[in-house]
């Protein structure tokens, strides 16, 4: 369980130069969105190939700082908002919310393939909003498959606004969102889930 107190307060920690450049090309180079992609394209990865990967041992080093106990490589997932793609939004959620119950306590972190900033639909969080300790309602949103919760009662949002190669750690229950890709370049990220082992 993490142990880390900034980070047990705000549900979230940023932990710069995860991936190097090298592996961040093989990375963005994995998929590519079809082109008349309007929406966020999800791929899930391989453990094996992400088990390999110098960002994977770097993640995991900076999850450790921490965290108390072992972690696993739980899923991996390949993010891409297209191009010209503002309807590639994300609403207010939880992680936690689209888990099975008997799913172990899970740390997700998410890290840049590509600089994202606001216009290109980085991630924005609540911080500490998982310290209610619960999952809130999930309710079907307009416009994206993903179901979205209130934000009511949750201090200000904070986007995370990073550079190639960096990334944030975070807790299941951070209510957080991203939004559209408003540039011409795609915006990449991956995405590893832990679980105690």
């Amino acid at each position: 369980m993490p142990t880390d107190p900034s980070f047990e307060e705000l549900s979230f920690a940023i932990t710069p130069g995860l991936s190097p450049e090298s592996e961040q090309a093989r990375l963005r180079g994995l998929y590519s969105a079809p082109p008349d992609s309007l929406r966020t394209v999800v791929h899930t990865l391989d453990h094996q190939l992400v088990q390999g990967l110098e960002t994977c041992a770097n993640a995991r080093e900076s999850l450790d700082a921490i965290a108390n106990g072992s972690w696993s490589l739980g899923f991996a997932q390949w993010y891409c908002k297209p191009p010209a793609s503002p309807l590639a939004r994300i609403p207010w959620h939880q992680d936690r919310a689209f888990w099975p119950p008997q799913r172990a306590h899970t740390l997700t972190t998410w890290i840049a393939l590509d600089d994202v900033n606001e216009a290109n639909g980085c991630v924005v969080v609540r911080p500490r909003s998982h310290g209610e300790g619960k999952v809130r309602e999930h309710v079907p949103a307009p416009g994206t498959s993903v179901p979205s919760c209130s934000v009511e009662g949750t201090h200000d949002s904070m986007a995370m606004e990073l550079s190639a190669g960096s990334g944030f750690v975070y807790h299941e229950r951070l209510i957080h969102r991203s939004g559209g890709n408003a540039t011409n370049a795609p915006r990449r990220a991956l995405v590893l889930g832990w679980a105690p082992t």
